[in-house]
């Protein structure tokens, strides 16, 4: 059904692309063609006429970049203490009360001034031992992933590393293999979590998501299904993009991106419809905020 919609779509706006069309009225074309997928992992660029377009599945609780911290200051009331800031500020510990853990994960890039994976992993797992150096008296660790716009997948896998004691896996991964036939893929690539023997936690945890978990922060989140004992998810479904973005460019120079892959756990892919959670908690939303407490 996929296909025969491309086609429909393809159809619909052929027509509409004349040798007088406009390259800003080509850019409301092609923008106006994947808008309706709302996938946050499909874009057009079109660097000559300095326009861009990005998918998203929006909700009242999608906070704009300059409201983020206005959605996360309301955690500040169930803490202990301020945050301890790692990784550029991308990663933040602290408790909520002398016995759970509390961390915080914004995003899964820009771990190291110079940007660089190797580096941002040694600064990551520099974190984890001091955010897990005295979990011995836990009762339980809440892992925060609300509004965090994705990156590299394997610093998820890294972390999910410090909170397992057997291994298991996470996902395996497949890309489209035939473009005419959407049921071909390639072999299956699997990722596993193996147990870490730097200081971890593996009592009971509690992950928070929302609209805005996206990219690796989902393939994190999937990493977490299979982890015994099972993990609890608070919040809201997330984004719904768990591929790799496959970039092309277009006769014009534009470039376009789109998902071309499956992460697949227990048989299920979650493209586009997102994890959704066990426990279904509005807390970013205006209407939540305004009670001043972190519903999640």
């Amino acid at each position: 059904s996929g296909c025969r919609h491309a086609g429909h779509v393809r159809l619909a706006n052929r027509s509409r692309v004349t040798d007088t069309t406009t390259p800003d009225q080509l850019f409301d074309i092609l923008s106006g063609m994947i808008a309706p997928l709302k996938d946050a992992h499909s874009y057009i660029g079109a660097r000559s006429i300095k326009r861009g377009f990005g998918g998203a599945r929006q909700s009242p609780s999608f906070l704009e970049r300059d409201d983020r911290d206005k959605g996360y200051a309301l955690i500040a009331a169930h803490l202990t203490g301020p945050l301890q800031r790692f990784c550029e500020g991308q990663v933040e510990f602290g408790m909520l009360g002398p016995d759970v853990g509390y961390l915080r994960i914004r995003s899964f890039s820009g771990y190291s001034k110079d940007g660089g994976y190797e580096t941002g992993l040694a600064a990551l797992e520099a974190a984890l031992d001091t955010a897990f150096a005295n979990t011995g008296g836990w009762k339980g660790l809440v892992i925060d992933v609300r509004i965090n716009g994705g990156g590299a997948d394997p610093y998820g896998l890294a972390i999910a590393r410090r909170l397992t004691a057997t291994p298991y896996t996470a996902y395996v991964k497949q890309a489209r293999s035939d473009p005419a036939d959407a049921t071909k893929w390639t072999e299956a690539q699997p990722s596993v979590v193996q147990p870490s023997t730097r200081p971890s936690f593996r009592g009971p945890i509690i992950e928070l998501t929302g609209v805005q978990s996206i990219s690796a922060a989902e393939t994190f989140t999937q990493a977490l299904m299979n982890r015994q004992p099972k993990i609890t998810r608070i919040g809201e479904t997330t984004q719904g993009v768990f591929s790799d973005v496959l970039g092309r460019q277009m006769p014009n120079g534009w470039r376009f991106g789109l998902a071309n892959e499956r992460f697949v756990t227990d048989g299920k892919s979650f493209d586009n419809v997102g994890i959704a959670p066990d426990v279904a908690v509005e807390s970013l939303t205006p209407a939540a905020r305004a009670t001043g407490k972190d519903a999640a």
